[in-house]
C-alpha cells in the first residue's frame, strides 16, 4: 500500500480447500498474531456478498472483540449478484456489525474483478493507520 501500511492475508480463515490439520495451524497462527501483534491497526474482514454474514464470521468477530482488535467489513464477490442483493446484504451486515465492539460501522461493498468500491476501501483502510 505504497510503503505507508502492510495488508496480510489470513489463510485458512473461512473457506480454505486444504487438510485439517493445515487448517489447525493456520487457526493457531491467526490466534497468536492477533493477540501478539504490535502494529495491527485493523482488520479487514472479507465477507462474501451472495452469503452474508457466515456462523464462522461471527465466531470470528467474537475472536476479534475478545482481543480488543478493532476491524472493518468488506463485501466481496459484488459483481456476481445485484445490486439490490448487495444493498440487502449491506443493511444486513451493518445491522450486525453494531453488536461487536470494535467494528466499524459501514461495510465497504467491493469487487476485485470489476475494481469497484477498491478505492473507498483503500483509502479508509490508508486513514485508519495514521
Amino acid at each position: 500500500m505504497g510503503g505507508r501500511f502492510n495488508l496480510v492475508d489470513m489463510p485458512g480463515y473461512g473457506y480454505a480447500k486444504a487438510n485439517p490439520a493445515k487448517i489447525q495451524a493456520w487457526t493457531e497462527l491467526i490466534e497468536f498474531y492477533l493477540q501478539e501483534r504490535r502494529t495491527l491497526r485493523r482488520l479487514c474482514l472479507l465477507i462474501d456478498a451472495r452469503h452474508g454474514i457466515m456462523d464462522a464470521d461471527k465466531e470470528f468477530m467474537d475472536k476479534l472483540s475478545t482481543y480488543a482488535v478493532p476491524f472493518v467489513a468488506a463485501l466481496t464477490k459484488t459483481d456476481k449478484i445485484v445490486e439490490k442483493e448487495v444493498a440487502a446484504c449491506r443493511a444486513q451486515v451493518e445491522t450486525t456489525l453494531k453488536k461487536w465492539g470494535g467494528a466499524w460501522p459501514t461495510a465497504f461493498p467491493v469487487s476485485a474483478e470489476k475494481e469497484k468500491g477498491l478505492e473507498e476501501l483503500r483509502l479508509f483502510l490508508a486513514q485508519s493507520v495514521v
